[in-house]
């Protein structure tokens, strides 16, 4: 019999969904029971949070951020062996890191159809959740330009992002996590936006949105 580890077991998919204490009461709930959805936590929030289905962590990474070669990945992290797992390229000739930072964030709220939900997203991106929690409001009074009256880069895939928080019912939450100091779902967002950045590349469709901005988002 396997050692039980102190913590929270959640069941988010199993004969009885839910948090358990003991791995005899966790086993019993997955155990031979078909596309179980289940994992250990060492937090009773983080527990919740997955059986609300509701945690994500987005990531990305830019191999030769700055340079005309360069090349974007977005990774949004559900959970090990989640089909709503991401890994993409990010698109259009514009390849760096803000941009795929703030792409990640979209992709991750365009993952959760159901607009009712409240969502968490974990990033590490300190940039995307001053754009939203700081900047974005007077952005949006002043045009879209800065305080020294120039455009706002990357305001494409800003109006984007708004838009979406927006149009949710469900609050939208951004969480900072600090990189590479062994955040499980961080390091997994990490490796998905790695395998994104070497996909093929996406070419930019010139579209317009309602309010007719063109758009096309990315990390």
């Amino acid at each position: 019999m396997p050692k039980t580890k102190p913590g929270y077991y959640a069941v988010r998919k199993g004969r009885k969904p839910g948090i358990y204490l003991t791995w005899k009461e966790y086993e019993s709930q997955v155990k031979g029971f078909s596309d179980a959805k289940y994992q250990r936590f060492s937090l009773k929030t983080d527990a919740e949070n997955f059986i609300n289905d509701k945690k994500e962590t987005t990531n990305s990474f830019c191999l030769g951020n700055g340079t005309k070669e360069a090349k974007a990945g977005i990774g949004v992290f559900y959970g090990d062996k989640d089909l709503r797992n991401l890994s993409e390229r990010l698109s259009g000739e514009q390849q760096t890191n803000n941009r795929a930072e703030i792409y990640a964030v979209i992709r991750a709220i365009e993952s959760c159809e159901n607009k009712k939900k409240s969502l968490e997203i974990f990033t590490d991106s300190l940039h995307v959740i001053n754009i939203i929690r700081e900047w974005i409001e007077k952005w949006e009074k002043n045009g879209y330009m800065t305080s020294n009256n120039k455009p706002v880069r990357n305001q494409d895939l800003i109006r984007k992002l708004k838009k979406l928080i927006d149009s949710r019912i469900g609050s939208v939450k951004l969480t900072h996590v600090h990189g590479h100091q062994g955040n499980y779902g961080n390091e997994q967002a990490d490796k998905l936006s790695k395998i994104g950045s070497f996909k093929d590349e996406i070419i930019e469709k010139d579209e317009k949105l309602e309010n007719e901005i063109s758009i096309r988002s990315d990390l």
